[in-house]
């Protein structure tokens, strides 16, 4: 388990307990990916993050849409808040909440609605 800083709220990357809308498999999302990704497993998540109207972000993981489900289901059956950065994934240590469930490698598609 890492320790990264004091509080991983403080982290500039992290989206920290942000509420899950949607998850869909990435090939929703093919507009926006880059060549490369076209064809792998993907996920997409649409997440609302603070309480602003406007703040729904949607995210790529590299993982598979059940796989993204399990992990899903795991922070909710323990009541883990869940972590989304950019960098490797990785368990978070925080003094005050114990663990994160951490989705890493992630990739901002925008802001925009998928359809």
């Amino acid at each position: 388990m890492a320790n990264i800083g004091d509080d991983a709220d403080e982290m500039e990357s992290a989206i920290v307990a942000p509420k899950v809308i949607r998850v869909y498999p990435g090939e929703e999302a093919h507009d926006y990916l880059s060549e490369p990704l076209v064809g792998r497993a993907l996920t997409c998540l649409d997440l609302l993050v603070g309480d602003e109207s406007g703040g729904l972000m949607h995210f790529l993981v590299k993982m598979r849409p059940y796989e993204v489900e399990n992990v899903l289901t795991a922070a909710r059956a323990v009541h883990n808040p869940l972590v989304f950065w950019h960098q490797r994934p990785l368990a978070i240590a925080h003094k005050k909440t114990g663990k994160f469930i951490a989705f890493g490698n992630i990739e901002r598609l925008g802001t925009r609605g998928l359809r």
